[in-house]
C-alpha cells in the first residue's frame, strides 16, 4: 500500500513538472504583431536590441561592420572580434525588415545625421545620357578654380549622383536557419564597367563570392527617397591581383565580375582609369566613401568626399617613417600617397574606395588614379594616406577584361556628351 502512494505521489509530481514546463514554454513564446512570426525568449529582442540600420548601431572603439583600411586597425578588429558578437547581433529575418538593419542594443544606438534634402525636379539640370566614363554630376564644384563654393553646410557631403561611379560593397552573412538573410557593409568599391567593380583585394580575399554583392548608385544608406533608385548586382567571379601580398597589402587591387551589368543612369556611371600618359590634375583629387569621419569616430549615413593632394612617393615615404613605421620603411612601387593635412583624410570602413582627380584637359572627367588600401590612423598632420595605385595597375585591369570578353574601352576618356548646362562652368 505504501508503495502505490509513492507511486502515486511521484506520477503527480511528474504531471506537475510538465504543466509547469508548458506554461513556461508558452509564457516564451511571443508572436511579434508586425511580422505575425513566433519569438522566443533565447532569441534577440525588443527587449534587448531593436531593428536600426547598421551605420546607426554605435560602439565607441569597435568596427561593427568588420572592413579596414589602416593596418594597425587589421590586427586590432581581429582582437575585438568576439566584443562585437557581444555588442552587435545579427539581424535575422524575423527581427528586421531591411538587409541594411541589424538588432543593436539600446545603449549603442546614436542619432542618426539629418539627410540632405535629395535636389527636386526644378533644382537640377537634364541629363541626356553620357558617352564618356568619369562624368562628374556636382553643380558647385565642378571645375578645379578657387571660386569653388559649396552649396551645403558641411563641404565634406555630397550630392545626390555626385559621383555615380561610387560602389558600395556588401557582405553577406550566413544564418544557420534562414541561409543569408544579413548583408552587412564591407568596403567601398568603384564601377569601372557596367558589369566590374573594382575595389581593394584586402576587402574580398578568402570570401565565397556568392556572399558578395555590389550596390551601385547608393547615396543615402538610411533612405529610400532618392530620385533613382540603387541597383544591386551579385558577384560572379572574384579576381585577385596576382603580386596581391596581405601581409604589407602590396598590390591591393580586385576585380568583382557581377553576374548581371547594371544600367547606366545618373546616379550608376563608370569611372575612367588613366594610364601612364594620362595628364591630371594631382592638387584637385577627391576622396569618397562611408567610413569612420575621424579615428574611433563613427561611419557615415551619407556619402562624404575629402578634397586631397598626391604626395610624391619617396616624400610620403620620409613623411611615414616618422611614424611608428621606423626609418627603415620602404614604401612599395604599387602604392600612391594622397594627403598629409589634418583631418583630411580616407579612414577605416572606406577601404577599397576610390580616390579620383579630374583631367587637365577637362576637369569636368574625373579618373580613378588609388584605391583606399592603409594609413597610419586618420587625418593626422603629415602623415598621408596610402592608396593602391591604378595606373601601375593599368595592364593587368585591361588584361582581365579581355579575358571575360569584356570592352575595356569603357574606362577610357572619350569626349563627353555632357549633362545639359554644364558648359555654363566652363
Amino acid at each position: 500500500m505504501r508503495l502505490t502512494h509513492l507511486w502515486m505521489l511521484l506520477l503527480l509530481l511528474l504531471w506537475l513538472n510538465s504543466s509547469t514546463m508548458a506554461a513556461s514554454r508558452r509564457r516564451q513564446r511571443a508572436v511579434n504583431s508586425t511580422t505575425g512570426v513566433e519569438r522566443r525568449q533565447n532569441e534577440p529582442n525588443a527587449k534587448s536590441c531593436v531593428c536600426v540600420h547598421f551605420m546607426i548601431c554605435d560602439v565607441t572603439g569597435m568596427d561593427a561592420v568588420d572592413s579596414y583600411s589602416l593596418i594597425d586597425v587589421r590586427r586590432r578588429l581581429l582582437q575585438q572580434r568576439q566584443q562585437q558578437r557581444n555588442k552587435i547581433r545579427p539581424k535575422r529575418s524575423w527581427e528586421c525588415n531591411s538587409i541594411l538593419e541589424v538588432c543593436c542594443e539600446r545603449a549603442n544606438i546614436r542619432k542618426p545625421d539629418r539627410p540632405y534634402q535629395v535636389p527636386g525636379a526644378d533644382d537640377r539640370p537634364e541629363y541626356g545620357g553620357y558617352d564618356s566614363c568619369g562624368v562628374y554630376n556636382g553643380r558647385d564644384e565642378l571645375l578645379a578654380h578657387d571660386r569653388i563654393q559649396y552649396s551645403n553646410r558641411d563641404e565634406k557631403q555630397t550630392q545626390f549622383a555626385e559621383f555615380p561611379w561610387m560602389v558600395a560593397v556588401l557582405m553577406r552573412e550566413k544564418d544557420a536557419q534562414e541561409g543569408f538573410t544579413t548583408s552587412m557593409y564591407r568596403c567601398g568599391g568603384s564601377l569601372i564597367h557596367p558589369q566590374v567593380v573594382l575595389t581593394a583585394a584586402h576587402c574580398v580575399h578568402g570570401q565565397e563570392r556568392k556572399k558578395i554583392t555590389a550596390r551601385v548608385g547608393e547615396w543615402d544608406t538610411q533612405s529610400t527617397s532618392e530620385r533613382l533608385p540603387h541597383q544591386t548586382r551579385y558577384v560572379d567571379t572574384i579576381i585577385l591581383h596576382p603580386d596581391y601580398k596581405p601581409a604589407s597589402l602590396q598590390h591591393d587591387l580586385a576585380l568583382l565580375i557581377l553576374q548581371e551589368p547594371v544600367e547606366i543612369k545618373e546616379n550608376a556611371n563608370p569611372v575612367c582609369l588613366p594610364d601612364a600618359e594620362t595628364k591630371f590634375d594631382d592638387s584637385r583629387c577627391l576622396v569618397t566613401g562611408w567610413g569612420r569621419d575621424k579615428y574611433a569616430g563613427r561611419y557615415q549615413s551619407i556619402l562624404k568626399k575629402v578634397r586631397l593632394s598626391i604626395i610624391p612617393n619617396e616624400s610620403c615615404e620620409q613623411q611615414l617613417r616618422h611614424t611608428r613605421l621606423g626609418r627603415r620603411f620602404t614604401l612599395g612601387k604599387s602604392f600612391v600617397c594622397a594627403g598629409g593635412k589634418a583631418d583630411a583624410d580616407s579612414c577605416i570602413g572606406d577601404g577599397g574606395s576610390p580616390l579620383v582627380c579630374p583631367l587637365r584637359s577637362d576637369p569636368r572627367i574625373y579618373v580613378q588614379v588609388g584605391i583606399v588600401s592603409w594609413g597610419i590612423d586618420c587625418g593626422g598632420p603629415d602623415v598621408p594616406g596610402v592608396y593602391a595605385s591604378t595606373v601601375q595597375a593599368r595592364a593587368w585591369i585591361d588584361e582581365q577584361l579581355m579575358f571575360h570578353n569584356l570592352d575595356n574601352s569603357v574606362y577610357r576618356y572619350q569626349e563627353a556628351k555632357l549633362p545639359f548646362g554644364f558648359d555654363d562652368y566652363t
